[in-house]
């Protein structure tokens, strides 16, 4: 196992000093809150921090692995984390409590950062989640874990980012990270999808009032404008649609059995009919969907553990994690 230390934060570049102390506060209270569950349970959990899964050298395309204590000496199976930030911001160390959350029950989890916009738009977000994979399939034997059992996991833009990789493995595409994906990683056996906005290629899709309103809508926007229309590669002779969602929805054979999913959105989430049209079209293909709406819940209303919706829900995708990886 090669650590290799931070350099830089490209996240920072362009931005506002008041982005930046927030970010550095939001890694500050996940570390903390992390460090609080992992006394309180009383539980060991190694952490093998800033692992480089491409050789770019580049500091954004880096994971963080959270080692339970074995109570095993097999393999065990592991979760792949992608942190949410409207494909734009935040970090896997604002995420850190989460992975620490999964790792507190026994999963082994790969806790992965990726290039963000505006500064990289798309396809680099996928190109990295893609690279990660594979490397985390030719290296996963060094943690103790099954590169053949392994849940991909995320919440808003890295839900986007965990049903894209899901797809990708079992619908064949023409895109090369996809390819990569296809060829080189073992079938997934499990997504968990947290309030995902799935649909960015089109921000005035959404029929919900709270979908309308002006503040949300200014951030649909946002995510179209700083990708410069990345879900159509329309102008890259022979690319169709990369959307995991229009991908579903296309006439693409479905080569290999798509793993199963565990979708859940809050009632009050502007994103929710994204969730509802995924959980559709990847039913349409024939997958295993659970998926759950919970009424009155803002987006990512699970992140802090906090409230009967999010014990709930922590409850229903934790008992799916164990299931998928035994």
């Amino acid at each position: 196992m090669v650590a290799v230390s931070p350099t830089s934060r490209p996240d920072f570049i362009g931005r506002p000093a008041s982005y930046r102390l927030a970010v550095r506060g939001a890694e500050l209270a996940s570390g903390f809150v992390g460090l609080a569950r992992r006394t309180l349970h009383k539980q060991e959990v190694e952490v093998v921090r800033d692992v480089a899964y491409a050789a770019t050298g580049h500091p954004q395309q880096r994971l963080d692995v959270f080692l339970p204590k074995a109570r095993t000496t097999s393999a065990r199976g592991a979760i792949v984390y992608v942190h949410g930030g409207a494909f734009q911001y935040l970090s896997r160390r604002t995420h850190a409590h989460i992975a620490m959350r999964f790792a507190l029950e026994g999963f082994v989890v790969f806790n992965m950062d990726y290039r963000l916009a505006p500064l990289n738009p798309y396809p680099a977000c996928m190109e990295d989640a893609s690279a990660a994979m594979v490397w985390i399939a030719r290296h996963a034997d060094q943690f103790g874990v099954d590169s053949s059992r392994l849940v991909i996991a995320g919440e808003s833009a890295g839900a986007n980012i965990a049903v894209t990789v899901a797809v990708a493995g079992s619908i064949e595409q023409r895109a090369p990270w996809a390819r990569r994906l296809f060829n080189e990683v073992p079938r997934l056996r499990g997504c968990i999808a947290a309030c995902g906005v799935f649909c960015v290629d089109d921000p005035h899709w959404r029929e919900s009032e709270r979908a309308k309103e002006a503040s949300n809508r200014k951030i649909f926007r946002s995510m179209k404008e700083r990708f410069d229309d990345p879900w159509n590669y329309s102008g890259v002779s022979g690319f169709e649609s990369m959307a995991a969602v229009r991908i579903l929805e296309s006439s693409l054979a479905t080569n290999r059995p798509l793993p199963e999913l565990f979708a859940f959105v809050g009632g009050r989430d502007p994103v929710e009919e994204d969730t509802r049209r995924v959980v559709a079209s990847y039913r349409g293909r024939g997958a295993h969907v659970i998926a759950h709406a919970y009424p009155g819940q803002r987006h990512a209303f699970h992140a802090l553990s906090l409230g009967s919706a999010s014990r709930d829900v922590w409850r229903r995708q934790l008992a799916f994690a164990a299931r998928s990886l035994r």
